[in-house]
């Protein structure tokens, strides 16, 4: 991470906007800073990770949630009039970044209440509606290439037969 954050700072000897230039390299300094919080902090264990995750996801439904409203709520001749925090290419990786953490911890976390994993299985899917109305064609793509990607490997890792002669027919 750091290494990209010194390329981007090399980058600024052939730049003619210093304005822009500047504005990019504030907009970047957490790229040097988070490797450096994250391999030194004695009290991140796997709850504050977790903790942490999923107040990524929250605050990631609130952004959408206020993007939502703003986009139904006013006639809008651009979607992309309706992100006044974030760029819809963005917030659309949030989006899919959201999604994967929560099927994530739906997959992995066995023995938890009924509720909860409706819960996320409803964050799931309001997140799927979320890319689908708002036209994020980014988050989408990703999410489609990623899910083909996952589907071979779940099928060439398997030990079932059937699992392999069904796929080969697709």
């Amino acid at each position: 991470f750091s290494s990209m954050f010194f390329l981007l700072v090399i980058g600024l000897l052939w730049t003619q906007d210093f304005k822009y230039a500047y504005e990019d390299i504030r907009t970047k300094i957490p790229i040097l800073i988070f490797p450096l919080v994250l391999s030194d902090n004695k009290y991140l264990n796997f709850k504050v990770i977790k903790n942490l995750l999923f107040l990524f996801v929250f605050s990631v439904f609130v952004s959408i949630s206020i993007s939502f409203y703003l986009f139904i709520s006013s006639e809008m001749s651009d979607v992309r009039f309706a992100f006044p925090y974030v760029s819809h290419i963005r917030m659309s990786i949030m989006i899919y970044l959201s999604i994967c953490i929560l099927m994530y911890y739906l997959i992995i976390e066995k023995g938890n209440k009924l509720w909860y994993s409706l819960l996320k299985i409803a964050g799931i899917v309001l997140f799927l509606v979320f890319l689908m109305v708002l036209e994020l064609m980014t988050g989408m793509l990703i999410l489609l290439i990623s899910g083909f990607i996952f589907l071979i490997s779940i099928v060439l890792l398997s030990s079932k037969k059937w699992i392999k002669i069904g796929f080969s027919f697709l």
